[in-house]
């Protein structure tokens, strides 16, 4: 018995051995592929790899593909490799574009472009003067781009020049001054440039200015937070031009002051939609409580579908008992219009709101008895599997029963997201089912990933 289980034993360390062999040897393989693609491969390739190595945030070639950046003469290959070092905060080509940064006309304009997003992205504040320089240059290719780029890594100084731009001569016809001017205003806000926020108050409360500008400046005081520019802030609410008010309450949202808090109550009244959306955003951003009443009142009333549909997420976000029970009356009424029913669920079960569940499992099998309420399933049926959640496993189990091909689907997406063992059996039957069609692949995809490690978002 002891020859036996030892050679047994010598038989299992070997096979474990060759499928580590063979692991190590796979991979070794897809490295080595995907080396020689970066050295030798034809443009397309080398393109869909970086997409590739982007969307797995894979920073195993950044040394490769430094290499590749400085060898290659596609500008498309180029950008491919600037947009995943941007996203993945690599600073490996700073050299290269403070190199093309420095003699930027000579270069391809896409590349230019992918510099300035590269740079803008790390912030790589070496580069600010000759992003003044394109600024400031006749050459007006990149200057919307360079403005942007500055508003993200510009000193003091340089909010002291562009604020001087506001008022000089800017090439180009009166629309394309606007469009310069604007971005100008945005990129102050993004710089949080303190040093000229009374500057931007002046022109905020300029009555003679342009409205898109009065707007915009509001809008780059709300980025600094400052207390001291609720007065310019508030003062914008009391204009008729709609734009102004939505401007106002946008930047109120930022600002923590009682006289903000009441004007952003106040905003809940206004007969602009935009308005009313931003103090949804506002009270949302402050956790304004006394602001409740409020939204739930536009969640009821509001005549414009997407305030009401905001303000049913804006409650939410507010752990309050009136509001939970309002919701879950509505998911229960059969009565409310189903995009109300199926927010409400989508609130409550989003917002782990502590509720009555069984009212809503109640709601959703209710659809099972009214083909009229099918589309109703279906939406009660998404929110539902947005997430891990012991709670609906007899829901998952009427769903997967079903003959209703999209209304089985979302069974199956249930036992995806849960492996409720009830549905195990019903699962495996829909597998060998060769009718079920896409239905039994997908159905036999679940089972045999079932050991394989599942998101518990």
């Amino acid at each position: 018995m002891s020859v036996m289980r030892y050679h047994s034993r010598q038989v299992i360390f070997a096979a474990f051995f060759f499928l580590l062999a063979a692991t190590l040897y796979c991979e070794d393989t897809v490295e080595s592929k995907r080396r020689d693609v970066l050295k030798y491969g034809l443009e397309p390739d080398i393109i869909d790899l970086v997409q590739t190595l982007q969307s797995e945030k894979n920073t195993d070639y950044t040394a490769d593909l430094s290499a590749l950046f400085e060898s290659t003469r596609s500008v498309s290959v180029k950008n491919g490799i600037l947009a995943l070092f941007a996203d993945e905060n690599l600073d490996a080509l700073k050299p290269n574009a403070l190199s093309v940064l420095t003699d930027p006309f000579d270069e391809p304009k896409d590349l230019v472009r992918q510099i300035l997003a590269y740079v803008s992205k790390l912030g790589i504040k070496e580069a600010a003067p000759m992003v003044r320089k394109l600024v400031e240059s006749e050459n007006a290719d990149f200057r919307d781009a360079a403005i942007q780029t500055l508003g993200k890594i510009g000193s003091a100084d340089d909010a002291q020049y562009m604020i001087g731009l506001m008022d000089s001569d800017i090439p180009g016809d009166e629309k394309q001054r606007l469009i310069v001017r604007q971005n100008i205003m945005a990129a102050l806000g993004d710089m949080k440039a303190v040093g000229i926020r009374d500057k931007l108050a002046e022109i905020a409360k300029d009555k003679d200015e342009n409205a898109v500008i009065r707007a915009s400046a509001a809008t780059a005081l709300g980025k600094m937070e400052n207390p001291e520019d609720a007065p310019a802030l508030i003062a914008l609410f009391s204009e008729t031009d709609p734009m102004l008010r939505t401007a106002s309450i946008a930047a109120l949202g930022t600002v923590r002051t009682p006289e903000a808090k009441a004007t952003i109550l106040e905003a809940f009244k206004d007969s602009y939609y935009k308005v009313r959306l931003e103090a949804l955003g506002a009270a949302e951003k402050q956790q304004l409580a006394e602001a409740i009443p409020y939204v739930r009142y536009r969640a009821k009333t509001d005549p414009v579908p997407a305030v009401r549909m905001r303000a049913f997420e804006t409650l939410g976000k507010f752990d309050d008992a009136e509001s939970r029970a309002w919701l879950l009356s509505l998911v229960a009424a059969d009565s409310c219009p189903d995009a109300d029913r199926a927010k409400a669920a989508d609130v409550l079960v989003s917002s782990d709101y502590p509720c009555d569940f069984t009212e809503i499992e109640k709601a959703v099998l209710a659809t099972f008895k009214d083909d009229k309420k099918i589309k109703l399933r279906y939406e009660f049926g998404k929110v539902l599997t947005k997430k891990k959640d012991p709670r609906p496993e007899a829901i998952a189990n009427a769903f997967i029963a079903s003959k209703d091909t999209i209304t089985k689907s979302i069974g199956l997406d249930f036992y995806d997201k849960n492996r409720y063992g009830s549905m195990t059996d019903a699962v495996k039957a829909i597998a060998a089912d060769e009718k079920q069609g896409a239905l039994g692949k997908r159905a036999k995809k679940l089972l045999g990933s079932e050991s394989a490690p599942k998101s518990t978002d």
